[in-house]
């Protein structure tokens, strides 16, 4: 690795500053998943130092990160010199869903670095296989690690598991035992910092550690202070007596509120691309009209919506969506709360708008997509699916994504009930 380098104005094209290319991508990567759009092919200007502006595509950052992982075996660096685990995991994480968008290999210099240098950041016991240590940085001009106990490893597990699901896994047992949690006979061991807390939370819904999932879940329900706020918004206190609550430290902890064992994962190994050829919910008057799910069940070719109250004030008034990429409006059926409904109507060969009323409702849209009559006119077996909470305004869970933006409403898209829906704000939030 070259000395120090002195002023570099650019942001993203300095030799360091990995924590904000690195996000920037994983960022970018997850708006591509969610619209279909490659907004950020498109050229962007950076601020700079002094004023300065320079020109970027997200496929050039690609291309820049690449190429710095190459130039650094040991890995690319955040502050000049100091290479971190925990950013590189993330940056790794932003090629893994690049590639599989854009069907790239950017990431295998992420396998690369994790293969030859696991033992220059992970401090194991050759005899015990236990993890001893995990670095925090390493700089390689002083061939200095600062170390830090194995509770270290949760910022990285988080996003190290879609990565390599079963080194994480390993890394996460070790932190968590390390301080009990995992253990139903010892009492909470409490740390600082509650953001790692919440870190824990995720990680063990991931891996399916019912066991610290519960401890540290009613842990949280009695110090994390979650409750309601405004107009039926919802967030984490963390006893701290303030107006509104900490964005990164409740965003933190909203994260282990949502998805399904293994979903985090699944997001970025297996993301769901099909989604943007079939039925789309879209014209939605967001966030008044809130969505709860909106998922395409392609064995059936139902599309499934669940809708409630953003506003709880709206409640009854009339509104409207659409869904859009229909194989044929003409053949469809609706049915609302489990019975058939006629108020729709097809306004073009692929798509129909919907009549309903600001508040709780569940939509099944049926496609009959391989030429069969919708299912619900097959028989009495249908099962209905689950809909919206009773409550005007959900705290946890969503479907799939299929919303997209219309009529100037700032929609947006859910995922699937196989994926997470996340709240990602870089490196201070699930961070480290």
């Amino acid at each position: 690795m070259p000395l120090p380098w002195g002023l570099q104005p650019d942001p993203i094209g300095a030799d360091g500053n990995l924590f904000f290319k690195g996000w920037l991508n994983l960022v970018q990567s997850l708006h591509a998943y969610v619209t279909g759009e490659d907004r950020w092919g498109d050229p962007f200007l950076v601020a700079g130092v002094d004023r300065t502006r320079f020109e970027w595509t997200q496929h050039r950052v690609v291309d820049l990160l690449v190429r710095q992982w190459q130039e650094n075996p040991k890995g690319p660096h955040c502050e000049n010199t100091k290479i971190w685990p925990f950013c590189l995991s993330a940056a790794g994480l932003g090629l893994q869903l690049y590639d599989a968008i854009f069907g790239r290999s950017s990431h295998q210099v992420y396998d690369q670095w994790l293969a030859e240098n696991k033992d220059l950041f992970f401090a194991i016991d050759k005899r015990t296989g236990e993890l001893e240590r995990v670095a925090f940085y390493h700089d390689p001009l002083i061939d200095y690690t600062q170390w830090q106990p194995p509770l270290g490893a949760l910022p990285v597990c988080f996003y190290l598991a879609p990565q390599e699901p079963v080194f994480a896994e390993y890394l996460y047992h070790a932190a968590v035992s390390s301080l009990g949690w995992n253990d139903p006979k010892k009492p909470i061991a409490v740390i600082p910092e509650p953001r790692r807390m919440a870190v824990a939370m995720t990680v063990a819904r991931e891996f399916e550690d019912d066991v610290t999932v519960h401890r540290l879940t009613d842990y949280a329900e009695q110090h994390f202070e979650p409750r309601y706020f405004g107009d039926g918004e919802f967030g984490f206190w963390f006893g701290l007596d303030e107006t509104w609550p900490r964005g990164q430290l409740s965003a933190c902890a909203m994260v282990s509120e949502v998805g399904r064992p293994g979903a985090w994962s699944q997001l970025f190994r297996n993301p769901n691309l099909a989604k943007f050829d079939e039925p789309t919910l879209e014209g939605v008057d967001y966030p008044t009209l809130g969505i709860v799910q909106a998922w395409y069940e392609k064995g059936t070719g139902i599309l499934h919506i669940g809708t409630y109250a953003g506003d709880p004030a709206a409640t009854g008034r009339a509104t409207t969506f659409r869904v859009t990429r229909l194989p044929d409006a003409a053949v469809v059926q609706v049915r609302c709360d489990g019975q058939p409904y006629e108020r729709w109507r097809a306004d073009e060969p692929g798509g129909i708008t919907v009549d309903t009323t600001y508040g709780p409702h569940v939509f099944q849209v049926f496609t009959a997509t391989d030429g069969r009559s919708p299912v619900w006119r097959a028989g009495p077996g249908h099962r209905e699916r689950s809909g919206p909470p009773s409550s005007a305004t959900p705290s946890r869970g969503t479907g799939e994504g299929h919303i997209s933006p219309a009529d100037g409403a700032a929609v947006a898209r859910l995922w699937s009930p196989v994926s997470a829906s996340v709240s990602l704000c870089g490196g201070g939030c699930c961070g480290a």
